[in-house]
């Protein structure tokens, strides 16, 4: 069974296309591997990290049709992004990405380098993106300021956050 979509959550939430296997040792082998691919990950994205020597310290993240939630916003309490988090350090990449309806931005500010990704610019085909990726399970805390901003035509919501890593 090849992992397709990473999944960090147990058996009741996998979404791999064998249900014909459901409750054999196979399934439990195949919902054990999207785990174990999520981890991978994670490790493979802080490893590469930690030989990495100049990130920025701002990165942004574009999302359209979102907007932050009270109960994200609420007490400062933030959220959790399940999967591999992909920012830039260009805001106008990350507009690029938000142009739409109810446009989000994420100002994503790490005090030191051990709470930003890894750059992947050696590996995109898009190198002018100036991708830093985040490992699965990355908590977004809001640190309370919000601003509107105005790039070209279009006005988008900036919710500043800082990373916390699992």
């Amino acid at each position: 069974c090849s992992v397709s979509i990473p999944r960090p959550l147990g058996c009741s939430q996998c979404q791999l296309p064998h249900n014909h296997l459901r409750g054999s040792r196979a399934h439990r082998i195949a919902t054990l591997s999207c785990s174990q691919t999520v981890a991978y990950i994670a490790d493979g994205i802080k490893k590469l990290r930690a030989v990495q020597s100049d990130r920025p310290a701002t990165l942004w993240r574009g999302m359209k049709n979102l907007r932050a939630s009270d109960d994200f916003m609420a007490m400062r309490r933030g959220g959790t992004e399940l999967a591999p988090m992909s920012t830039t350090s260009e805001l106008s990449v990350a507009a690029h990405y938000g142009v739409g309806g109810g446009t989000l931005l994420f100002k994503i500010k790490g005090d030191s380098v051990l709470q930003i990704g890894a750059s992947l610019e050696f590996l995109t085909a898009l190198p002018g993106e100036a991708e830093i990726c985040f490992p699965p399970l990355t908590y977004l805390q809001p640190t309370g300021r919000t601003q509107e901003v105005r790039i070209g035509k279009n006005c988008f919501h900036v919710v500043e956050v800082e990373p916390h890593l699992a």
